[in-house]
């Protein structure tokens, strides 16, 4: 009888450059029998480190995004749009070295390299449960995301607002004061809300950040919302013609295509394997290589789909 762990510190293989071309043909196949502008796009939430989920997005580049019937992410598949974006308008630090990325964040939390600092921050955090009733690895106040997405654009990204993404994208997050799923966004509500605080939400994960506080409201990353499945499910199945950028399987049919982030065995195991390489201190070359080329890409024209 063999046994498999929820979690996996096996290395995934690099995103690389045939499976960079196999995904175009595909999403050119795709849109032969498929209009983009009744297409709807999902991108699932990939967890701390695997850049994979971010590959069709940045594949078909910030214009061909504005022509999809919707946008749907959960987690941190709201980067993605947000660092395409960003690279549209030009604004990458020239000095940014994306190799030290991956570290530099590990270091923001207080990490340092190898499993020591993670136990020791893990000894905190039992410390704080035995005295909060609700405790969190960090400090909810505290834009460790916020700063991460920053890391590649300077202070450019500090000055944007909900009010600039386009009406088609919806992040989704939960609010735990309401019990209902928020969809941030161009909306009136929360046209002022700002691009920190919108990737605090849609990233603030129960127990290791807590939940990010905007306007009365407690919103958490949805993913780990109650219901979650049903509601994800529910997007999907009212969605024809469909392409789902996820973490469990490939599969194309006429009016869907499901592209699977990774190649190491299941979601669960591909991002609990990540959250415990990164908070254990541990490095991961494999994203910081998938990173660098994910860079090259987002430079490059957007994705002609008729050729």
């Amino acid at each position: 009888m063999s046994y498999k762990l929820p979690f996996s510190l096996s290395r995934n293989s690099p995103i690389t450059e045939e499976k960079v071309a196999a995904t175009k043909k595909k999403l050119r196949e795709f849109f032969t029998k498929n209009d983009i502008h009744e297409t709807t796009l999902v991108i699932d939430g990939p967890g701390v480190a695997c850049l994979g989920a971010y590959l069709v997005p940045i594949i078909l580049g910030y214009d061909n995004l504005l022509k999809f019937k919707e946008i749907h992410t959960f987690s941190a598949g709201s980067y993605a749009l947000f660092w395409i974006k960003a690279f549209k308008d030009g604004l990458q630090e020239p000095n940014v070295d994306f190799k030290k990325f991956y570290h530099w964040n590990q270091r923001q939390h207080g990490l340092r390299f190898g499993a020591l600092s993670g136990l020791t921050r893990y000894s905190r955090y039992l410390w704080r449960k035995i005295l909060e009733k609700e405790p969190t690895l960090y400090d909810a106040k505290q834009l460790y995301r916020a700063k991460a997405a920053h890391y590649p654009f300077g202070e450019s990204m500090k000055h944007w607002n909900a009010s600039m993404l386009p009406p088609n994208w919806h992040l989704w997050c939960y609010d735990q004061r309401s019990k209902s799923f928020f969809a941030l966004g161009n909306r009136d509500k929360q046209a002022s809300m700002s691009i920190d605080a919108t990737i605090e939400a849609t990233t603030a994960i129960p127990g290791i950040y807590g939940a990010h506080t905007w306007e009365q409201m407690q919103l958490i990353d949805c993913v780990f919302s109650p219901g979650f499945k049903t509601f994800a499910r529910g997007i999907l199945r009212k969605s024809r013609p469909l392409i789902f950028c996820n973490m469990s399987r490939n599969k194309t049919t006429e009016q869907t295509l499901y592209i699977k982030a990774h190649s190491s065995g299941s979601a669960k195991q591909r991002v609990n394997g990540d959250i415990l390489r990164f908070f254990g201190g541990l490095g991961h070359p494999e994203y910081i290589q998938n990173l660098g080329l994910l860079e090259k890409l987002a430079k490059l024209e957007p994705m002609r789909l008729d050729g």
